[in-house]
Formats: C-alpha cells, structure tokens, sequence
C-alpha cells in the first residue's frame, strides 16, 4: 500500500503540469483567455530572472568558497551586479520570451490591422491612405511604435518583405 501510494505521488505532479499545459494551449488557439499572453510573459521574465539570479548567486559563491575561502564575497558581488544589471537583463529574456510566446491584438489593434490589410492589397499605399491609417491608429490609442510593430508582423505573417516593399505614391 505504501509502495502506491508513492508511486502515485510521483504521477499527480506530472499529471497536473500536463494538464495545465494543456488548458493553456487550448486556451490560447482558440483565443479564450484574453491578456494570456503579457501575464505569461511577464511570469516567465520574473520567473527566469529570479532562477538564473538565484543559480549564479550559488554557483559563484561556492566557486570563490573554493578558490578563496570565503565565498559569500563572491555571491554578493554577482548579486549585486544581477541587480545594477537588471534592465538589460530583462530585456534580453523579454525578448526572448516575445519570440516563444506570440503576441496577442487588442481589439483596437485587430481593427487597424483589417484596415492596414486592406488599404495595402494592391502593394501601393498613397499619402492620403496613410494619413487615413495614422488618424485611425490615434482613434483606436496605438501609438507609432505598436503601429510599426503590428504592420511588420502582418508584412512578414504574408512574405511582403519589408516596408520598402510597399510603394508609397503622392495623394491620389
């Protein structure tokens, strides 16, 4: 009995992440769970932040615990530097999170994409339809750089290739 029920316990913990998993992608393809995508990058940056910080703070402390003697000097050191070097660290795992976890569009977004798509169709996007996408964009709250983000991604998502690609003609 005792054989089981650790047997069993070895499969509830596996068994609840496979599952979690699975709620997560199901979720996540079917567009049901809206602001996923920034919860979950932002608990992935945190999470592995905080995991590398704490592995390096160990790892150097018991490096300089055998070199030196006297290894706290060591953990502090790299804790210290961790910490000064937070935002270029986070920047790094936050891109790199936003390339495994897609990005998700507000509604907002979504109906400035439909637009964009439509006014570029024909691969020429005159004066006026740009000054027409911009004033839509200003309607809709997104500001330039989430503009050429959303407009990247749509370009790359059809193999347009990149912005010069598109030609942009005077006032029609």
């Amino acid at each position: 009995m005792l054989y089981f029920i650790w047997c069993f316990t070895l499969v509830i913990t596996p068994a609840a992440i496979g599952f979690e998993a699975l709620m997560f992608v199901h979720a996540t393809l079917k567009d049901t769970v809206f602001g996923i995508d920034s919860n979950l990058r932002t608990t992935f940056t945190n999470t592995l932040f905080t995991g590398l910080g704490a592995l390096s703070f160990v790892f150097v402390s018991e490096a300089m615990e055998n070199v030196v003697g006297y290894g706290m000097l060591g953990g502090v050191a790299v804790g210290a530097a961790i910490i000064f070097g937070r935002r270029p660290i986070l920047g790094l795992i936050d891109a790199v999170s936003s390339r495994l976890i897609p990005e998700e569009y507000s509604a907002g977004e979504l109906k400035y994409l439909e637009a964009y798509a439509e006014t570029i169709q024909d691969m020429v996007l005159t004066e006026r339809e740009r000054n027409l996408l911009a004033t839509l964009a200003t309607a809709y709250e997104i500001d330039e750089d989430r503009r050429a983000v959303i407009e990247k991604n749509y370009r790359e998502s059809q193999s347009l290739g990149p912005a010069e690609a598109i030609e942009i003609v005077g006032s029609s």
